[in-house]
């Protein structure tokens, strides 16, 4: 048990654990929450996060809407290809925002 105390001591004493963000800050594991982030970047994901609930909602009444078309009316149908247009460039806007709020891997 002493030695890892020791080694703990020895990492605290070279600059913690953790790595070093782009601005040379070093963020530990314990900090490396919201409050470390610069605003831009939170209000960034924050757009980016509200853009995918409101993707992931018109997909959903897309998916409805089409339903209707085949098995209620099929004049649905027509409203089923005109709402896709209200929808269309948000992955576009999604994957600029992603570069500026710095989402990284399988969310971009």
């Amino acid at each position: 048990m002493g030695g890892r105390n020791e080694k703990q001591r020895e990492n605290e004493a070279k600059g913690g654990f953790g790595t070093k963000s782009e601005s040379g800050r070093q963020f530990n594991s314990g900090d490396a929450g919201a409050a470390t982030m610069p605003v831009r970047i939170r209000t960034v994901r924050w757009i980016y996060g509200l853009l995918a609930a409101g993707y992931l909602a018109c997909v959903v009444v897309q998916v409805f809407i089409a339903g209707l078309g085949i098995l209620v009316d099929p004049g649905d149908l027509q409203l089923h290809r005109v709402f896709a247009n209200v929808f269309e460039f948000v992955p576009i806007v999604m994957f600029v925002l992603s570069f500026l709020g710095d989402i990284r891997g399988g969310l971009r």
